[in-house]
């Protein structure tokens, strides 16, 4: 379960989500980098990037 879904299950869960919840947050996230990459002309990767310090930023 490396895949990144699951890297961004396992990311959720240690942030506290249920196994269920963090399933759907991770699968969230990457549609979300997907539509951010299009519309910024930027990669997947680097828009996914993006959002993950967003979230850590709010934790802290």
């Amino acid at each position: 379960m490396d895949s990144l879904n699951g890297i961004l299950e396992k990311f959720f869960q240690k942030m506290g989500s249920k196994p269920k919840q963090s399933k759907v947050l991770a699968s969230q996230l990457i549609k979300r980098a997907e539509q951010i990459a299009r519309s910024e002309e930027i990669s997947q990767d680097e828009a996914l990037k993006q959002l993950l310090q967003k979230i850590m930023d709010h934790q802290s």
